[in-house]
């Protein structure tokens, strides 16, 4: 299995409510449980406490706990994040110690966070608790994230009784311990829909809560554009040069979208495609080699218009996608209701239209 990219993961990954019974391998396991130590935390003292409830009876009392919630009972694994809240203190020593060994502090660095940490951790009182869980939620999207990445579901949850949920863990009379969040993980037996974001404007800021962020455009072209007849190739070519200086993330064209249609036209190998075009010094260059090297020298302007007729009203053609439609014109414009093709939303998210 080809694991996913962190963006491919994050844009992929929704609540899964309900798992299939396999269980999960162990070295698929292991890796999770190293994707949350790998995770940051305030000072590097690593406050969690993560509990794997795996065995039947302990799912039933945890599925209890959480108002019988029926994903921990078919996942194989759910992750309890948890916190000591007072760890730091035993904790200190070690993470100096390590931190110094490796080479990761140097000496002024070691013995500032001997100094200091002390006074900061105590001055935070109650508040030290709240800096232990934002710490373990950390730890629990790394796992999230690393299971999306090998094909496996999650679900955040934050509906349950702490006490309970303490009780469980075998922390019932610990007031040092802190419950996060639980976190279910196992193979879907379903597709979650992406339920949609609100518009960016509304969430995100520059400076200061008034002033919007704005997406800068990309330096694409619109899919509109033409060269040698064909729409989308001007874009195509900007795209193959951006992610060759890494200004693209994310960015696969190999077996998707306009890109896809536009290469098996031209019968060109991607790879291909891509040497071509990131060698050559301007349009002009890498023009002529399409015209010399592709199918582009065999079509006739009835095939060019074809061809262009149906990359630019492409939309949606079922629920799935219409649904992911809504969600990206939602994000940019819920008014625009006039738009229906993907060139259109490409063009209103790049600030054309």
């Amino acid at each position: 299995m080809n694991e996913l990219t962190v963006l491919a993961a994050i844009e992929k990954r929704r609540s899964t409510k309900h798992f299939r019974p396999d269980p999960i391998a162990d070295t698929v396991l292991n890796a999770l449980v190293d994707a949350a130590a790998e995770a940051p935390s305030s000072w590097n003292f690593q406050p969690w406490r993560i509990v794997l409830i795996q065995s039947e009876p302990q799912k039933r009392a945890l599925s209890a706990a959480a108002w019988n919630q029926a994903q921990i009972i078919e996942a194989p694994v759910t992750f309890v994040f948890a916190t000591s809240i007072g760890s730091w203190r035993a904790h200190l020593p070690q993470v100096v110690e390590t931190a110094r060994a490796v080479g990761a502090w140097a000496p002024k660095m070691a013995s500032m966070v001997e100094q200091a940490a002390p006074g900061f951790q105590e001055a935070l009182g109650p508040r030290l608790r709240e800096y232990t869980l934002k710490d373990a939620m950390i730890a629990a999207t790394h796992v999230a994230l690393a299971a999306e990445s090998l094909g496996l579901g999650s679900c955040f949850m934050n509906g349950w009784i702490e006490d309970d949920i303490k009780r469980v863990i075998g922390a019932g009379d610990d007031p040092d311990i802190a419950i996060a969040l639980l976190l279910p993980v196992g193979h879907p037996a379903e597709t979650p829909s992406n339920p949609g974001r609100l518009p960016r404007k509304r969430l995100f800021s520059v400076d200061r809560l008034d002033n919007p962020y704005q997406f800068r455009p990309k330096q694409l072209r619109s899919p509109r554009d033409m060269a040698i007849g064909l729409v989308h190739l001007p874009r195509m070519m900007d795209k193959v040069r951006l992610a060759a200086r890494g200004e693209l993330p994310g960015y696969n064209y190999l077996t998707t979208g306009f890109d896809k249609y536009l290469l098996e036209l031209l019968e060109v190998t991607p790879a291909a495609f891509e040497a071509a075009i990131a060698a050559a010094p301007n349009d002009d260059a890498a023009i002529r080699w399409i015209e010399s090297n592709t199918a582009a020298k065999g079509l006739s302007a009835q095939d060019k218009e074809a061809f262009n007729k149906h990359i630019l009203s492409i939309g949606p053609t079922d629920e799935r996608r219409r649904q992911r439609f809504r969600v990206l014109l939602d994000e940019t414009d819920p008014a625009r209701t006039e738009v229906n093709s993907f060139a259109e939303l490409i063009d209103l998210s790049e600030g054309r239209i």
